[in-house]
């Protein structure tokens, strides 16, 4: 009986520990896959955060963004500049000398030009390029006849529109030459002339009849000083009468020449 116990013991124990072992090692492995699960999740989760187009590459798609935004400022900075480096607005003013040409203009002097105007100038390439102007003119000019025992004088000032269009080519970086068509309206004018005798005078006011508007040729040269400033010299030239042709005054033959320094300012 006591040896029978004993049997029953051992088979027991025996059936037990390898079933213990077992389950040990059923244990290890489930928590060794919970762990493998566990990395992978957090491999995921750190793809996630860091794979592009996901709601978690906020940091990479905000350093895209920025990189953008400064490429977009770029390109437009750049055609702004392009732009601004090919089209210019500036003011020009000039001073200079005025005068007639012509068969009946002999007894004309030289008197005095100023002119304001407001200028664009486009470039169509490395060399070449147009600038148009709007401006006001000035002018004030004397005439002169004398004989014997006799003497006439006229004092003229007019006011005039200019509108020339002028090709420029570029020299260099300092020098351009501008060559074009002027129109010049004439907004006013008016003069007195003086008759004097050997005993009597007498004064007669706008006795010339202009004409509405001349049209002429200009001509200049400029030097850059640099971007914004040019100091140019230019001469305009008639080929059509200052005087209207079918008025009573004589020198109706006269056509305007005027040569004027000038100072140009671009604003952009």
């Amino acid at each position: 009986m006591k040896k029978l116990f004993i049997l029953n013991v051992l088979v027991a124990f025996a059936l037990i520990t390898p079933a213990t072992i077992f389950a040990q090692g059923s244990f290890r492995a489930s928590l060794a896959d919970d762990d493998e699960e566990t990395a992978a999740e957090d491999s995921a989760s750190d793809d996630f955060y860091a794979a592009p187009g996901t709601a978690g590459a906020l940091g990479s798609n905000q350093d895209s963004i920025n990189e953008a935004d400064a490429r977009a400022q770029e390109e437009s900075s750049s055609r702004v500049r392009d732009w601004s480096s090919t089209v210019n607005f500036g003011a020009r003013g000039a001073l200079g000398t005025t005068t007639f040409t012509g068969s009946d203009a002999s007894d004309w002097g030289f008197g005095f030009i100023g002119s304001v105007s407001g200028v664009l100038r486009v470039s169509l390439g490395e060399s070449f390029g147009v600038a148009p102007e709007v401006g006001l003119s000035y002018r004030y000019l004397s005439y002169e006849a004398k004989a014997t025992g006799y003497k006439a004088t006229i004092d003229l000032s007019a006011l005039t529109l200019d509108i020339p269009l002028l090709f420029q080519y570029y020299i260099n970086d300092s020098w351009t030459i501008s060559l074009g068509p002027q129109l010049s309206f004439i907004l006013s004018s008016s003069d007195k002339e003086k008759y004097t005798f050997s005993s009597t005078s007498s004064t007669i006011n706008d006795v010339v009849s202009t004409s509405l508007m001349e049209a002429g040729l200009a001509v200049g040269a400029g030097w850059n000083l640099d971007r914004d400033m040019i100091i140019d010299l230019r001469l305009f030239k008639s080929f059509t009468d200052f005087a209207d042709n079918s008025a009573d005054y004589s020198a109706t033959s006269i056509a305007t020449l005027t040569i004027q320094a000038g100072f140009t300012y671009m604003f952009l």
